[in-house]
């Protein structure tokens, strides 16, 4: 058996030695959950405070301004325990943070049952921040666990105080309320748990034959994200540039720009169904006039 092989197999033994996983999607909501830094470390704080009590372990995640995804290790009923502490602890911080209170709040929960859905669930996951805030690079992204995945240089980071060590009101402030005896080995710094404690990223490492496989497959595969965001019921819309790169495969040995009439139509219809393609994006892409993408797909008035 060639190496690759060989860890391939050790990759589909350790996923089946564990289990179950899942992915959990917080529902899209109509305003920005999570606005500036201190918002997002409440919600950092939130999976990180839910999970350990429900006894789950957090294999990546990755907060957006109105929603997240978390992709899970841990049986059903301590999963459950989890999406229903968190769904209790962002209602009380929407109250804290006098935002709307009479949204609907659904985490939706998808059962990940092959490596390869594990897989495809982490790199939705660190692709998702990347599709949505055109500031930051998949792994640089600093409100999820991609980051820390295949990243040498986390052994010198020494910041952070073990929670044990905290003062009382230092730990009131990241529980919002009583000391909820969280694991000792969270460590936090300016009333955020780091990442680095609480996001299992050696296990999701693991799961991948190599770096090399990882940071291919998350740059590559855009179009597994228009998939997967269907599968969980999802809108998505995907980077012009790899737009581009998908249209472009569908007609090899040929420039977009110089497509036929009837070509760009199809090809537009086709981004439309299984890319999720707004107007201005085809048009952008297939250098067509705007009004001429919305004669051929008109917007209800």
């Amino acid at each position: 058996m060639d190496n690759s092989r060989q860890r391939e197999a050790e990759c589909e033994y350790r996923f089946a030695e564990g289990g179950p996983y899942s992915l959990l999607t917080l529902n899209q909501l109509p305003f920005l959950l999570f606005e500036d830094d201190r918002e997002f470390i409440d919600g950092n704080n939130i999976l990180a405070i839910s999970s350990a009590i429900a006894d789950v372990s957090i294999l990546d995640y990755s907060l957006m301004n109105n929603h997240f995804h978390v992709v899970v290790e841990g049986g059903q009923l301590q999963v459950e325990d989890m999406v229903d502490r968190s769904k209790t602890m962002l209602r009380q911080y929407l109250l804290r943070r006098n935002k709307p209170r009479d949204c609907r709040l659904e985490i939706r929960i998808d059962p990940l049952t092959t490596l390869s859905a594990l897989r495809r669930g982490v790199l939705y996951t660190d692709r998702n921040a990347y599709v949505a805030r055109r500031d930051s690079t998949p792994t640089g992204y600093p409100w999820g666990g991609g980051s820390l995945l295949f990243n040498g240089d986390l052994w010198l980071m020494t910041i952070g105080t073990a929670y044990s060590e905290l003062t009382f009101r230092e730990k009131r402030s990241i529980c919002h309320g009583r000391d909820l005896n969280l694991p000792g080995v969270f460590r936090c710094h300016n009333g955020m748990i780091l990442k680095t404690s609480f996001v299992c990223y050696k296990r999701t490492e693991s799961f991948f034959n190599s770096a090399n496989q990882y940071f291919s497959m998350l740059l590559r595969h855009a179009e597994y994200d228009v998939e997967f965001s269907r599968m969980i019921g999802e809108s998505i819309l995907l980077p012009n540039e790899d737009v581009f790169m998908i249209v472009s495969g569908w007609y090899p040995g040929q420039k977009l720009y110089s497509l036929t009439v009837q070509q760009r139509v199809d090809a537009a219809k086709r981004m439309k169904r299984e890319l999720g393609s707004n107007n201005k994006q085809i048009a952008q892409v297939l250098r067509l006039p705007l009004s001429q993408v919305e004669a051929w797909f008109p917007i209800p008035r």
